[in-house]
């Protein structure tokens, strides 16, 4: 009888016992010391960079000479902060070296290279190696397909190329906003496929890692169920890990891996990304966080990587910029990536920045990318070559980036534009400046708003100091501001208005006191003091807020 009753205690446990014991979480990996110190090495700027950006794509199958001279001009010049270069060429559905998974891209100049045995990947790398840099091979997740008319400017996207492996598997594809679907990471036929793709690169070339970018494109899993399928990704990530491991291991050098990520932890869990486990589990080397966004949640990623070796990497997009910063003075690169470091970053990153000097890309007949760039790149790896120059810190805006689905590179949790409530009532807005500041400082707060005219009146305040005008500018004009009609759905330097002489802009300079400004949010108020003749229907609303500092 005590057999029978042990018998039928067992057979009840024994599936509660097999259910915990699947749900013991895997030990992190150990790393060796000399992975931990590869992932340890100076990257003041990890430059990623779309690498037909900026060049026509007549430079494709001419002068390599000329092209290596254009792609590490800026990694050249005097005073360059970059360490580390990230090649953003991956193209869904093609590759742009010769492949037995994906057909070669049928770009006239990059197989004029390849008959004459000349690798356009193999020749970055190696110029890389001769510079000292870092090289990097970028893997968009979930790329939308370009076709064979990729790889230029201009190319733009096939509408009328079907991918072979989404016709022949279309359980693997997320219907979302791209017509071909996205990847659906919770399928193991996708990861397999994926995986398959990265061991090839892997084994091409000697890269010294791999990045996984998140955010081209989302979703990456059913919407709607991105949490609840959160593993499909982790195990992605896990086996992309375990192969670069075992890849680094046999060729006698580290293969480090990074993500790039959305810029805060709700952002992650919003679009399925576990980056708790994926740090527990010493899965990935470094996290690069954000793109389009100036503000990063450091503190939280800090938290969750406290004890392990990862790095953080928060980025920031010079094309697909955020809204109403689409032309980035060197003063507005300064103050975001002067809140970068001052939060804590260990490096810091840019993206789809030109690769050299306007001068250089004329010299050899490609587009010339914003001037800025030129002195930022010699600026922006450090605190102290940022310090004390002039800069300002802008409060973000929401949307201008429709391709997605999901929380990455929306940036519509921003608190502007904001409409002003006529019966006074105060609209907050936070402006982050995270480093002391030295004293004495010199402070303006410069709000630029639509529809206010000389009648009007604002009250105003900063950290409950209250200010006055100190000027006002009843004609600005601001080709990144559209109101009153809705802000276009991709911000890009394409979308700027071209006609600003009707426009209804303000500009209002307030001196701020010394004393005003705090470490972290400041909060700047504002309300309707007062209008002139009552207009139906007319609301003055905040465009910018920033604050200057020299």
């Amino acid at each position: 009888m005590k057999t029978l009753l042990l018998c039928c205690a067992l057979s009840l446990l024994l599936p509660m016992i097999v259910a915990v014991a699947a749900e013991v979480a895997p030990a992190p990996l150990r790393l060796s010391p000399a992975h931990l110190a590869a992932v340890d090495r100076q990257r003041r700027i990890f430059c990623q960079y779309d690498s037909a950006s900026f060049e026509p794509p007549e430079l494709l199958g001419g002068n390599i000479e000329a092209m290596m001279r254009y792609r590490y001009g800026y990694a050249d010049q005097p005073g360059s902060q970059i360490d580390a270069i990230c090649l953003d060429v991956s193209n869904e559905g093609v590759a742009p070296y010769p492949s037995k998974i994906l057909p070669m891209i049928r770009n006239p100049g990059l197989l004029r290279w390849h008959e004459q045995g000349l690798d356009y990947i193999q020749r970055m790398i190696e110029e890389g190696r001769k510079r000292g840099k870092e090289i990097w091979w970028n893997h968009r997740v979930n790329e939308v397909e370009r076709g064979h008319g990729g790889f230029r400017i201009g190319g733009g996207t096939e509408m009328e190329e079907r991918n072979p492996v989404k016709a022949q598997h279309p359980d693997w594809v997320i219907k979302s906003w791209w017509w071909q679907g996205h990847w659906n990471l919770a399928v193991p036929g996708v990861r397999q496929h994926k995986l398959a793709i990265l061991t090839e690169v892997a084994e091409r070339y000697e890269f010294d890692g791999f990045q996984l970018d998140f955010a081209r494109h989302t979703p990456h899993l059913p919407p709607g169920r991105q949490w609840e399928l959160r593993d499909g990704i982790t195990r992605f990530v896990a086996d992309v890990r375990a192969m670069l491991l075992a890849r680094g291991a046999a060729r006698g050098r580290p293969f480090l891996l990074a993500v790039r990520i959305p810029e805060n932890l709700e952002g992650c869990r919003t679009d399925g990304y576990d980056v708790e486990e994926w740090a527990r589990r010493n899965l990935v080397d470094i996290m690069v966080l954000g793109t389009r966004t100036m503000r990063v949640d450091l503190p939280s990623f800090r938290k969750i990587t406290a004890g392990t070796n990862i790095k953080l990497l928060p980025s920031f997009d010079g094309w697909h910029a955020t809204d109403g910063y689409q032309i980035q003075s060197i003063e507005f690169l300064r103050g975001v990536f002067e809140n970068f470091w001052a939060q804590g970053a260990d490096t810091v990153g840019t993206f789809n920045w030109a690769a050299g000097s306007p001068a250089l890309a004329t010299e050899i007949g490609a587009k010339p990318g914003p001037a800025p760039q030129e002195l930022a790149n010699s600026e922006v790896g450090s605190l102290a070559t940022i310090r004390s120059k002039p800069r300002f810190y802008a409060a973000e805006r929401r949307g201008g980036y429709p391709n997605g689905e999901g929380y990455f590179s929306q940036n519509l949790q921003a608190p502007l534009p904001v409409r002003l409530r006529n019966d006074g009532t105060p609209a907050e807005v936070p402006v982050y400046l995270w480093n002391p500041l030295p004293t004495p400082v010199s402070a303006t707060l410069r709000l630029i708003c639509f529809n206010h005219l000389p009648t009007d009146k604002l009250a105003v305040t900063l950290n409950g100091h209250v200010l006055t005008p100190a000027r006002i500018d009843g004609a600005w004009k601001d080709s990144e501001i559209h109101s009153p009609a809705p802000q276009p759905l991709s911000v890009t330097p394409f979308t700027l208005l071209k006609e600003v002489s009707k426009q209804s802009l303000t500009q209002i300079d307030f001196t701020v006191p010394a004393d005003a400004l705090r470490r972290g949010a400041n909060t700047v108020s504002v309300s309707v003091a007062g209008r002139g003749a009552f207009r139906t229907g007319s609301y003055i609303q905040v465009e910018k807020t920033e604050l200057h500092l020299r």
